[in-house]
């Protein structure tokens, strides 16, 4: 019984240690394809995205522009819908990717009063443009954190071009105006009239001068995966002034949701 014993569990340690490691090659199969992008070494992927484009300018004129006004550039609110190609580079989460998008970029000027007495004239002005852009170099890093998980970083240089847009400046008044005339007496007598209304004024970005509609600059975000499903904040940072020898630079954060097929 002794040696019977002794055959028995010098037989039984290594089936247990292979059923161990079975299991356990098992659990990590099972994790690897519930994972977000399991197949990312092997897998090309279209991605869709959609959201707000947050748009705003920096520069030296920017500065000026709020110096003058005594008013605070402010941002704008836009969109973004791009559709992304990744294919994987390496076995360790880096990928190769090209984005091709539409969306905005400009900004919106804080309302200006000028008053005189009860007269006065409130000025608001924007300017928005929409543009196609194009990231055809796109590095980026993708990694599981959980069952079902990832986090994905990215980085591309892009160019963009306004392909249409215009800035707008509406203007809400009130002027006090007073006529001499006569009355039935012959008397001079003063007629006040009031004169209250709001204009909107659109210049088209063909009449606005220097405006330069290609823009080339640099992007960088990262975001989070659920399965197939997207959270990702990206920042624009354009690198061409917006008016021809004036450092004025558009920058836009956007914030989307996507979809892996």
């Amino acid at each position: 019984i002794g040696i019977f014993y002794h055959h028995m569990k010098k037989a039984l340690v290594p089936l247990a240690l292979t059923m161990l490691f079975g299991a356990s090659a098992s659990i990590a199969a099972d994790y690897n394809n519930t994972a977000p992008f399991a197949n990312e070494t092997r897998d090309s992927r279209w991605v869709v995205r959609a959201g707000l484009s947050i748009n705003n300018v920096t520069g030296n004129l920017k500065n000026e522009i709020e110096t003058q006004t005594g008013k605070p550039i402010q941002t704008g609110y836009g969109y973004d819908i791009s559709a992304m190609f990744n294919k994987p580079i390496s076995t360790h989460g880096f990928f190769w990717g090209l984005e091709l998008a539409l969306g905005t970029r400009g900004y919106s000027l804080k309302p200006v009063s000028y008053n005189e007495g009860n007269d006065y004239i409130k000025e608001s002005s924007n300017m928005r443009a929409y543009n196609f852009r194009a990231a055809p170099f796109m590095i980026g890093y993708r990694r599981a954190i959980a069952k079902d998980w990832s986090v994905e970083v990215h980085i591309a240089p892009y160019f963009s071009y306004d392909f249409t847009g215009a800035a707008k400046t509406k203007s809400k008044y009130r002027f006090e105006v007073h006529i001499p005339a006569f009355d039935t007496d012959g008397n001079i007598i003063t007629i006040t009239d009031v004169l209250m209304g709001t204009e909107t004024q659109k210049t088209e970005l063909d009449y606005i001068r220097g405006y330069n509609r290609a823009d080339l600059g640099i992007q960088a975000g990262g975001g989070l995966w659920y399965k197939r499903f997207n959270l990702d904040v990206t920042y624009d940072r354009g690198l061409l002034p917006i008016i021809d020898h004036q450092k004025l630079y558009s920058n836009c954060l956007l914030i989307r949701l996507g979809y892996a097929f």
